[in-house]
């Protein structure tokens, strides 16, 4: 949970608005040895966040609400060649929703001397990983 509230005698609109937003996720990871030289693994998990903002749009206060799916998965395979070689494979999707920030941002950045506009019509981001590690003794070889 998370809850971001402006000070309104300040007299200048905030950079970002008054909002509250709830986080949620639930996760599963399960790994099975197939043999004395192969492991498997997978994963999955489910987050949803919910945003509940007060945005200050041409001098009215406008409410906006976002949410947010997102699955993620994994799959993994351990296998040992030797006792001095091992390889490590895993596929996986990445998923993200936007912040705060990037949705509702609305001025100047006093930090970066920049003005910012969120938008409020972003999507999740989406990425797919294939991760190939190969340790031989005390050398280690990584393919991305």
């Amino acid at each position: 949970y998370q809850s971001n509230t402006n000070d309104a005698g300040t007299g200048i609109l905030p950079l970002q608005p008054d909002y509250q937003l709830f986080d949620v996720g639930v996760y599963f990871i399960h790994s099975l040895a197939l043999n004395e030289q192969a492991e498997f693994s997978i994963g999955a998990r489910q987050d949803i966040r919910n945003i509940d903002a007060r945005l200050i749009r041409n001098f009215k206060v406008e409410q906006a609400l976002v949410t947010n799916y997102n699955t993620t998965f994994s799959l993994g395979l351990d296998y040992d060649w030797t006792k001095k070689t091992t390889t490590h494979f895993n596929l996986s999707t990445a998923r993200r929703g936007p912040e705060i920030n990037e949705l509702f941002s609305a001025g100047l950045h006093q930090g970066v001397a920049s003005i910012e506009e969120g938008n409020i019509n972003l999507k999740n981001e989406w990425t797919n990983i294939y991760i190939d590690n190969v340790y031989c003794s005390n050398l280690k070889i990584n393919y991305l």
